[in-house]
C-alpha cells in the first residue's frame, strides 16, 4: 500500500508530468527533478517505509533508491545536469533490478520449501518460481533496455503473491490439495503466458511497434510465432477444459513452439534476418518457460490424467 500510494504523487493522475523513465533524454529527466522536489519526497518517504515490510533481501535496494531521491531534490544537486543524471540513473539501478533482482531470491525462498514441505498449493509455488525466474532474468536490463517490462513483471504480481501466501499458508497446513489439478493449473498458466510472448513477438515482426518494444520486419518469423502462439492456447485449453487427450495435446503443442523457437535460433544464426539483443531474450525466456511446461507435464503425467477423470 505504502509503494502504491508513494507513486501518485509523480504519475500523470496528480500532474501533467510524470516521474522520467530510464529511457528518457536528459532535458526530460533534470527538469522533471528541479521542478518537481515535492513530490519526489512524498514519493521518497512513502516508498522507503514501503520496503522494510519485506525484509532483508529486497530493503536495500528500495532504501537506497529512496536516500538517492531525497539527494536529487535538494537545492544545488539538482541544478547540476550532470550530477543529477548520474545521481538518478543510480537511483534507478537500486529501485529496477536492484528490487526485482533480490525480490526474485525471496520468492524462490519461499516457494521451494513450500513445495518440498507441500505448505502451499502447486500453483501458487508454480507462480512464485516463474516470477522468481523473470525476477533473476530482469538483471539484463543492465545491458538490454528492452527487458525492462520484466522489472513491473515482478514487482507488482509479487505483492499479489506475498499477500496471497499469507493468507493461504496457514490454511494450507491443514487442507489437502490434489497434486494433478495444481499441475494442471501451473502448466496451462505458463503455456498461456508463452503464448502471449509468442504471439507479443510476431506483432512486432510484422512491423507494428508495440509502446518503445518493436523488432525489424521479418514476416516469415510472425507467422512462426503467430502458429506458435496459437498451438500453446490450443494445448493450454486442452488442459482447462479437460479434453480427452489433454497431456498429449498439451506436450505436443509444447514441442510445436519449440521447435518454433530452434528454427528462429537457427535462422538468425545462419544470418537469414537481422538480429537483435531483445530478439535473444524473447527466444531465451520462451525456451525457459516451454522446458518448464514440458517439465511439469512429463512429472506429472499420471497425477494429472487422475486428477482430470
Amino acid at each position: 500500500m505504502l509503494f502504491s500510494a508513494g507513486l501518485y504523487p509523480v504519475t500523470i493522475f496528480a500532474d501533467k508530468t510524470h516521474f522520467p523513465g530510464p529511457w528518457e533524454p536528459g532535458d526530460v529527466i533534470v527538469p522533471y527533478f528541479q521542478t518537481h522536489p515535492l513530490p519526489v519526497l512524498i514519493c521518497m518517504f512513502l516508498q522507503f517505509g514501503a520496503p522494510i515490510a519485506l525484509g532483508i533481501f529486497t530493503v536495500f535496494g528500495g532504501m537506497a533508491a529512496s536516500f538517492l531521491l531525497w539527494v536529487m531534490v535538494h537545492p544545488g544537486i539538482a541544478q547540476d545536469p550532470t550530477l543529477l543524471r548520474a545521481l538518478y540513473y543510480l537511483s534507478y539501478a537500486f529501485g529496477g533490478p536492484g528490487f526485482s533482482v533480490p525480490m526474485g531470491l525471496l520468492l524462490a525462498g519461499v516457494s521451494v520449501p513450500a513445495a518440498f514441505m507441500k505448505l502451499l498449493p502447486k500453483w501458487v509455488v508454480g507462480l512464485g518460481l516463474v516470477l522468481a525466474v523473470c525476477g533473476e532474468l530482469s538483471w539484463l536490463n543492465l545491458i538490454a533496455p528492452k527487458a525492462l517490462f520484466l522489472i513491473p513483471l515482478v514487482r507488482f504480481p509479487s505483492f499479489i503473491w506475498l499477500i496471497a501466501t499469507g493468507f493461504m499458508l496457514p490454511r494450507a497446513v491443514t487442507q489437502p490439495f490434489i497434486c494433478g489439478a495444481s499441475m494442471k493449473t501451473v502448466a496451462g498458466l505458463l503455456m498461456i503466458a508463452n503464448a502471449a510472448l509468442f504471439l507479443f513477438g510476431a506483432v512486432q515482426h510484422a512491423g507494428v511497434a508495440v509502446a518503445s518494444f518493436h523488432e525489424p520486419l521479418i514476416i516469415p518469423a510472425a507467422i512462426v510465432e503467430t502458429l506458435c502462439g496459437l498451438s500453446l492456447l490450443w494445448g493450454a485449453t486442452a488442459l482447462f477444459l479437460d479434453f480427452r487427450l489433454r497431456w498429449r495435446v498439451a506436450l505436443i503443442t509444447n514441442f510445436v513452439a519449440l521447435g518454433g523457437v530452434l528454427l528462429g535460433m537457427a535462422a538468425l544464426a545462419a544470418g537469414a534476418g537481422p538480429r537483435t539483443a531483445s530478439n535473444d531474450l524473447y527466444h531465451r525466456i520462451m525456451l525457459l518457460l516451454i522446458g518448464a511446461s514440458v517439465l511439469i507435464l512429463f512429472s506429472g503425467r499420471s497425477r494429472l490424467n487422475q486428477s482430470l477423470r
